[in-house]
């Protein structure tokens, strides 16, 4: 599956997230008018636990996806509602989740 040429791959995965966008749209709408729904002690504290996770597991060799995402999820979730951080926080999920679907792509679906 891997072409060999990163925009290529690239490419192909901003199209499907694209149509989900559109298939998003159209079942609830823009969205504009949902609130953050975060901040706040308990979720600073579950972005320091995901962390600390993601840092155990490095540590032993063991780092996966599943905590990577785990803890840029968290991190969003930490951040003040409106905040820059915020969107530079969403980005980074986002790029996590991109390269998560190209490390799957390139592997054919098949358990790294």
């Amino acid at each position: 599956m891997d072409s060999g040429d990163p925009m290529t791959e690239l490419t192909r995965v901003e199209q499907d997230i694209r149509k989900e966008r559109l298939r998003q749209i159209m079942r609830y709408g823009s969205a504009n008018g949902h609130p953050d729904g975060t901040g706040g002690p308990a979720r600073e504290q579950m972005a320091s636990l995901a962390k600390q996770a993601r840092r155990e597991a490095t540590e032993v060799g063991d780092l996966n996806w599943l905590l990577i995402l785990q803890e840029e999820v968290h991190e969003v979730f930490a951040c003040a509602p409106n905040s820059p951080e915020m969107r530079e926080e969403l980005v980074q999920v986002a790029a996590t989740v991109v390269a998560w679907i190209e490390s799957y792509d390139r592997r054919g679906g098949k358990d790294a």
